[in-house]
């Protein structure tokens, strides 16, 4: 979303409904699977303009629901999402290449693009940040999937008895040793 800079007066409130078309790029990267609704983004941020400084702090709470692919079994399963938002839009033109040396206070950091800001890149980037590497809803004994029910202490992934590679040919001719 767009925002002027101008309708920061000093403070503005966005409510973020789910339906919004520029939410299209976020929804683009989790498909749903066929049968299932679409999760719709909710989120509340508020844009505060430092009157001395210029930029612009903004913070709120973000909530989605998307589908994940599960690192156990490959089923699509829901994955909620809540996080907040803490952000800060500066006042200056990126540096050159548009990257900034990464601290730890630069990973919240966004700029300004001419006389508006957008809040896309920071909700996109929070949600993308708020899914783990591996997805897998462990059942409450923390041994199998609770979608699948299949063990996760198993180290296939994605697969079943065929995928086992075949013992190898040292150990078959250790044990023909041993039964001579």
């Amino acid at each position: 979303m767009i925002v002027p800079l101008h309708s920061l007066k000093p403070t503005l409130k966005i409510a973020v409904q789910g339906l919004e078309p520029w939410l299209d790029k976020i929804y683009a990267t989790f498909p749903v699977p066929s049968g299932k609704p679409k999760p719709l983004i909710q989120a509340s941020v508020a844009l505060t303009r430092n009157e001395l400084t210029g930029d612009v702090e903004a913070s709120g709470q973000l909530t989605f629901t998307p589908f994940v692919n599960c690192s156990r079994c490959a089923e699509f399963i829901p994955w909620p999402v809540t996080t907040d938002l803490n952000a800060r839009f500066l006042n200056k033109a990126p540096p050159d290449g548009g990257v900034a040396d990464l601290d730890e206070e630069a990973l919240d950091e966004y700029y300004f693009q001419g006389d508006t800001l957008d809040i896309e890149p920071l909700l996109n980037e929070r949600i993308q940040m708020a899914v783990p590497m591996q997805t897998i809803r462990l059942s409450d004994d923390k041994t199998s999937c609770l979608d699948c029910g299949l063990t996760v202490g198993d180290d296939r992934v994605y697969g079943d008895d065929t995928d086992r590679k075949p013992p190898s040919p040292f150990s078959v001719l250790a044990a023909v040793k041993v039964k001579q």
